[in-house]
């Protein structure tokens, strides 16, 4: 009896050791098919994983997955979704799955570790729409910059420093394009017929922030500027030069200058009056940044704005050398913001017609009635 038993245990045993192999092999070739579908459907797992973690999230896609392979909701036009800089992969599934964009944040965020999406989420703003899959849906917020920029004009930028600065925003325009029609507004087709008899629309593109759609033309994004401009340029404005003397373009254009003297918004307006008084009395304006603006860019120091100027540079022969020529330039030569054309249109009335930096760094201006005064200002 003794060795009928060992017999029967030495069998059950055999028999459990199989029944364990083949279980063994079972799940061996589970977490292979697994992991062979997945890299089919799902494509190749991160780098980053265990060999674990790898098999687990393999399996877990492929049981429960199917639904990122597919348009959560097909018949949705696009939704804005707006990644922030350091926003979680939790908050943005989050979101995604509110806009019946993904089935699961679940499911969806696992896909995102097992793809190794999950850390290469970059913050924008996207434009997702109904047709593409949860997948096609992590790559987008993976590999693209977005599909909106925030672009920045600033108070005082001529046309070719904005347009120095479009390309690297990913704009589906060329700079060029854009310089082109600056300089021929009349090749843009809804441009307000008032500015089509312009040179051209330096002046008239208004700085600040702008959200706006890369795929934006050259046309669109100049109209976005000018339409700006039009809503500061208030009647208020407008009224105001004209009790100056001065045209609409003649405004823009003083303002410009106002806007590279002025280093702070409150002598803004008493550096009007003091070219105000000049233009009254038939004084030249003899001012430093229209002399930059006609020499343009200057290679040795980067910019278009030279500093200081030399007396050669002084002598330059241009209808901008407000040192040569009488009243204004002939355009403007920036972008002026909006308190620069709220000091052309009230100026500070006084009875300054001299103004010079002060010597002290901070930005500030002494002013004079006289040359003599004028001079005594100088640094010593």
């Amino acid at each position: 009896m003794t060795r009928r038993r060992q017999r029967r245990r030495g069998n059950l045993f055999l028999i459990i050791v199989v029944i364990g192999f083949c279980c063994i092999i079972g799940v061996i070739g589970i977490l292979l098919y697994s992991s062979s579908t997945a890299r089919k459907n799902f494509g190749q797992p991160s780098q980053d994983l265990s060999l674990l973690q790898k098999y687990h999230l393999s399996y877990t896609l492929v049981m429960q997955g199917e639904n990122l392979l597919n348009p959560t909701n097909p018949a949705m036009g696009d939704q804005l979704i707006v990644v922030e800089p350091g926003e979680s992969v939790d908050s943005v599934s989050n979101k995604l799955f509110f806009l019946d964009l993904i089935p699961d944040t679940e499911i969806f965020i696992k896909y995102l570790i097992y793809s190794g999406t999950d850390r290469c989420l970059r913050s924008g703003e996207y434009y997702l729409d109904g047709s593409m899959t949860p997948i096609e849906i992590a790559q987008k917020l993976c590999t693209s910059l977005g599909d909106r920029s925030e672009f920045g004009i600033l108070p005082g930028w001529r046309v070719e420093e904005i347009a120095s600065s479009l390309d690297s925003y990913g704009f589906s325009f060329k700079s060029s394009e854009f310089l082109y029609l600056v300089r021929n507004p009349k090749q843009i087709p809804n441009l307000p017929e008032k500015y089509k008899g312009f040179s051209s629309l330096e002046g008239f593109l208004a700085p600040g922030s702008y959200k706006l759609d890369k795929e934006i033309s050259a046309e669109d994004f100049i109209l976005i500027l000018t339409n700006k401009f039009e809503e500061n340029l208030t009647n208020r404005i407008e009224k105001g030069f004209s009790k100056q003397g001065l045209s609409l373009y003649e405004g823009v254009t003083l303002a410009s200058i106002v806007q590279k003297e002025a280093i702070v918004d409150k002598e803004k307006a008493t550096i009007a009056g003091v070219f105000i008084n000049r233009i009254a009395a038939g004084m030249r304006l003899e001012t430093d940044p229209t002399v930059q603006y006609a020499l343009g860019y200057s290679e040795k120091q980067k910019t278009w704005w030279k500093v200081p100027l030399s007396y050669d540079d002084l002598n330059v022969n241009s209808p901008y050398n407000t040192y040569q020529i009488n009243g204004l330039p002939p355009t403007p030569i920036c972008n002026p913001g909006i308190e620069a054309l709220r000091a052309v249109a009230n100026p500070e009335q006084h009875g300054y017609y001299y103004f010079r930096a002060a010597c002290d760094n901070s930005g500030l201006h002494l002013f004079a009635t006289t040359l003599d005064e004028h001079i005594q200002n100088a640094c010593p």
